[in-house]
């Protein structure tokens, strides 16, 4: 079913998983590059959506430096797929590599806390991630709905592009997330 809301996919985290719905009627056209001023207003499904007030054009995008396709709609639901080619393990990680890895620690409490991950199950941790979405929010923003959240498994291998390693003294060194997490069979 035709719906009247369209993604407004957000073009500077996550390669594209993440998106609000928005209702943009004759204001724009599906995949137009757009800033929208306005409010969040509940449907008739008690689902969000943004209801703009002002829309403004964009300049096209510059092209992006990732290897990996955006996914077909912006979700949380974690894809399953093989090791691009190249990937490291987290534990010998480089700026801007493919890395695999398993949690080794708790699920991040709040906005900004990472994940711990590590090579295996058991070993320490190699690095704290931030999946796309979970750095903290402008404005106090952090009201977020369960499938607004990542969820990942403990003995589980998962794949991302990560930015640039942040060394912190004797701490694990933090990375953020480029791409959306990918479950490895």
């Amino acid at each position: 079913m035709k719906s009247a809301y369209v993604w407004l996919i957000d073009d500077t985290e996550g390669n594209g998983c993440l998106g609000i719905r928005i209702l943009l009627g004759d204001k724009a056209s599906e995949g137009d590059r757009i800033a929208a001023g306005g409010a969040w207003q509940l449907d008739t499904d008690r689902r969000w959506y943004w209801k703009p007030d002002a829309i403004q054009p964009l300049p096209p995008a510059p092209p992006g430096d990732l290897k990996e396709p955006p996914p077909p709609a912006p979700s949380h639901a974690i894809a399953t797929g093989e090791l691009p080619p190249g990937a490291r393990t987290v534990g010998v990680a480089r700026d801007n590599d493919a890395i695999y890895f398993q949690i080794v620690g708790p699920s991040p409490i709040s906005e900004g806390d990472g994940w711990q991950v590590a090579d295996q199950l058991g070993s320490p941790t190699a690095l704290v991630l931030n999946l796309p979405g979970e750095r903290p929010s402008y404005g106090g923003q952090d009201l977020r709905s369960s499938d607004e959240r990542w969820q990942l498994r403990r003995a589980q291998t998962y794949w991302v592009r990560i930015g640039r390693l942040h060394k912190r003294g004797d701490k694990p060194a933090m990375a953020n997330a480029r791409t959306a997490p990918i479950r490895v069979p």
